[in-house]
């Protein structure tokens, strides 16, 4: 087997219509593969052999995606870097991945300077007037696309985690890891030929490469890339390309709401909006849905193993819900014990899938606490109604007791998101010498929108308990982010425990 056979057992799928669009051009198939087969040839003069990591630090562009499956088929392992990365964290992946080879855009070469590792450097085609390395190649190009067999088991993405907590981890995915996702979500989905995908996230992210890119070529989909998330250009995108499918993370959907409340776009070919990568309040489900017409649909899995749990894709979705685990997984929700909890009790999502990594990559401590006897410890918590859908309540580190109480603040972002004036909000513990910790929640308005917190605090006093009440409200201009636009609630709580020294 071979990940990237879904790229040669499609291929019959696509007759004369587009792959892809790029910057409005249209890519044929077989102008993408003969971009696959040059990724290949490239490899193989390098002398990469299976097991060789090689890494991507470039932006989206069909050549990442050429590059992506030339790596997979030559039996190596893709170590995709985020380009937004700075070059002390870029520098950090590639000091710990070591890779053999590294596919770079021009403009980003500079930015791996300050790596003790140095691989073998291939520049890929941008936007300055010089010739790149993948430009130059004057070798033949692969004679077809083969990919050679490898072990179910056998590495073939080393995905870094977002690094919420501290330091990157890379979550080592083997191919039957990648081949079940994209299969898995295809399934899921119902993608077939007629779907088109608008993909506007960084491809060094497993939503935007694994799930949307190669669940739709597996499927014989036609992708629109985009370089980066612009709410009038994605929403613009997918008008004119008739898009089918989304998937977006919770920020995207805030964007594309606050331009349409000013510039409304027909989104009436879209069938399916998949929110993942952060929980998604019902607020903004809510708010899409009012707009366009549609129903935004929770999904949640992690780095080490997605999707996970996903709604039918001809529902509605459920309040607060990220649905029920989807076919081959199973999902426990376990006390500090390991014991199961009951139904509306809260616990640990822990999970079993074939979309499981193996590991952290040099990381033998970090697997061993995450990865027990094949189940993922997701370090979530969470819980499960009657129905069977599971619900997020948030991470265990980020869970507050205050005075005895636990409170999560899933539950009281949600209540505070229900203001028309916010535009999202965070909570988090901070000190407080009586009680352990104190609830503030750090909250920024929507454009033009000036906050009473007196107001905030009476709509909080009627719709939560008195001890979920946040005693302190902050208003910011912008919440902090990490590389996958998750809300960096470390940096919030540094920033009450600095305060309280």
């Amino acid at each position: 087997m071979n990940a990237a056979d879904i790229l040669r057992r499609s291929a019959r799928l696509y007759d004369d219509r587009p792959v892809l669009y790029f910057r409005d051009r249209p890519m044929g198939r077989v102008a993408f593969d003969l971009l696959a087969r040059k990724g290949v040839a490239i490899l193989a003069d390098a002398g990469v052999a299976p097991g060789d990591r090689v890494a991507i630090l470039a932006g989206n562009k069909p050549e990442w995606l050429a590059c992506y499956f030339a790596i997979l088929a030559v039996g190596a392992v893709i170590v995709p870097i985020n380009p937004a990365l700075t070059p002390n964290e870029i520098a950090y992946i590639v000091d710990d991945s070591a890779p053999a080879v590294i596919f770079v855009d021009d403009a980003l070469r500079q930015n791996l300077a300050a790596a003790s590792h140095h691989p073998k450097v291939v520049s890929l085609p941008s936007d300055s007037r010089a010739a790149s390395d993948w430009d130059r190649y004057a070798g033949p190009p692969a004679q077809d696309f083969a990919p050679v067999a490898v072990a179910p088991e056998d590495p073939s993405i080393i995905y870094y985690t977002s690094g919420t907590t501290g330091r990157p981890k890379g979550a080592v995915m083997p191919h039957r890891s990648t081949l079940s996702t994209y299969e898995s979500t295809a399934r899921w989905l119902g993608l077939s030929p007629a779907d088109t995908v608008v993909i506007t996230g960084s491809f060094a992210f497993i939503l935007h490469s694994t799930l949307a890119a190669g669940s739709h070529l597996g499927a014989g989909g036609t992708l629109v890339i985009q370089e980066r998330f612009h709410p009038q250009n994605a929403l613009t995108a997918i008008l004119r390309y008739r898009g089918t499918v989304i998937f977006w993370v919770p920020t995207m959907y805030v964007m594309a709401c606050e331009f349409a409340e000013k510039n409304l776009i027909d989104l009436s070919s879209l069938r399916i909006c998949i929110s993942a990568g952060a929980p998604l309040p019902w607020a903004v489900a809510e708010r899409f849905h009012a707009l366009f017409g549609k129903h935004v649909l929770s999904g949640w899995g992690m780095s080490e193993g997605t999707p996970v749990t996903g709604f039918d894709p001809s529902g509605s979705g459920r309040p607060e819900s990220i649905g029920k685990p989807l076919e081959g997984c199973v999902v426990r929700v376990l006390d500090n014990a390991g014991n199961e909890v009951g139904l509306h009790e809260v616990g640990e999502l822990v999970y079993l899938s074939p979309k499981n990594m193996t590991g952290y990559l040099k990381r033998p401590a970090e697997t061993a606490e995450t990865l027990r006897d094949g189940w993922i410890h997701s370090g979530d918590l969470g819980w499960r109604d009657q129905d069977g859908y599971l619900y997020i309540s948030g991470r265990k580190k980020d869970m507050i007791i205050r005075g005895g109480a636990k409170i999560y603040p899933a539950e009281v972002e949600e209540i505070v998101m229900r203001s028309e004036d916010i535009l999202e909000s965070a909570i988090v513990g901070g000190p407080d010498i009586r009680f352990g910790e104190r609830i503030v929640a750090f909250v920024t308005a929507r454009e033009g929108k000036k906050l009473d917190l007196s107001v905030l605090r009476a709509y909080c006093e009627k719709n939560l308990a008195s001890y979920k009440v946040p005693q302190e409200f902050i208003v910011v201009d912008d919440l902090p982010r990490g590389p996958t636009g998750k809300i960096l609630k470390r940096v919030l709580r540094d920033r009450l425990f600095g305060e309280a020294l």
